[in-house]
């Protein structure tokens, strides 16, 4: 029944593929379909994994250490192994921990379990000819944000060493680290952007729901800076604003504070949550540091 369970979830699951993406979907800790592949590594879900030569032995008893993880040769419980059944490969780290992938059957696409094990994360991916791969997640500690970025990870999720700040270079949007007070530098003398984004904005709402969402923002802000939140309809007037935090605020004579990322919830603070009693188009705009975004909505 379990094999039946997983086969049923990863069929409803194919169509989502390409609705998703090109490549893949992840569910929980399986990723259904293919990844890219350049250079001996695997990108998945924006983490890049070493990625070791295809295997086609299924003897438990051999093991292979690749990136300090110790895998062992898949468990099937025929060999060959029945294309309907579940198989095991026990990958034991470095602390001493193990963890079981098991991986289900690939009827259109390849299949790979992730480990919950971090740092690193092990994963095993079974193709529908039975052949297989490990992966080894690279350790982006010691890699640049650019070689990260080469990679294929987008920049704005480049991971930084401690300590450092991630700023995005405003000419071409590559990735650097950089310390906090660089990074306020960079922002003031227009090398580095100010990112500024909504989240949790919903395009459709009922009359009289609940509107809520959280403000993103990355970059400098000053002493008294607080994101500014109007609604308005179709034919630009206003029907929401957020409240003034600014009017309370005593400025005081501080240079600019370091470089942040910051989210900020409209309903801790700010007003909301929104509540719209009429039918229509709408559009949040927000500014907050020298920026501006607009997101559009429609109540029904």
């Amino acid at each position: 029944m379990k094999t039946l369970h997983f086969s049923i979830i990863i069929i409803f699951l194919i169509g989502l593929i390409s609705i998703h993406s090109v490549n893949g979907v992840l569910v929980d800790n399986t990723f259904i379909g293919s990844y890219v592949v350049k250079d001996d590594l695997a990108l998945i879900n924006n983490q890049t994994y070493y990625i070791s030569k295809p295997y086609d032995s299924y003897d438990s008893n051999q093991t292979i250490i690749f990136h300090n993880v110790v895998f062992s040769m898949p468990t099937a419980f025929t060999s060959p192994p029945d294309p309907s059944g579940i198989v095991y490969s026990l990958a034991k780290f470095t602390d001493g921990s193990t963890e079981k992938l098991a991986v289900g059957v690939p009827l259109a696409y390849p299949l790979t379990t992730l480990s919950t094990h971090i740092s690193p994360q092990a994963a095993f991916t079974r193709f529908m000819n039975n052949t297989f791969v490990f992966l080894v997640s690279q350790d982006l500690g010691f890699s640049s944000p650019l070689k990260q970025f080469n990679s294929g990870i987008k920049a704005e999720d480049v991971k930084c060493k401690d300590g450092l700040q991630l700023v995005i270079k405003a000419e071409d949007y590559s990735p650097r680290c950089v310390k906090p007070d660089t990074a306020s530098k960079l922002v003031e003398r227009g090398w580095a952007l100010t990112r500024l984004s909504i989240s949790g904005l919903k395009e459709i709402y009922s009359v009289g729901e609940k509107i809520g969402f959280i403000i993103n923002f990355q970059g400098v802000l000053r002493y008294c800076d607080h994101p500014d939140v109007l609604v308005i309809d179709s034919n630009q007037n206003m029907v929401w604003k957020s409240q003034d935090v600014n009017s309370m605020c005593i400025s005081a004579p501080f240079n600019p504070i370091p470089y942040v990322n910051q989210n900020f919830d409209l309903n801790s603070g700010y007003g909301g949550p929104i509540i719209i009693n009429k039918i229509g188009n709408y559009t949040v705009k927000v500014s907050l540091g020298g920026s501006n975004v607009e997101q559009g909505f429609t109540v029904k």
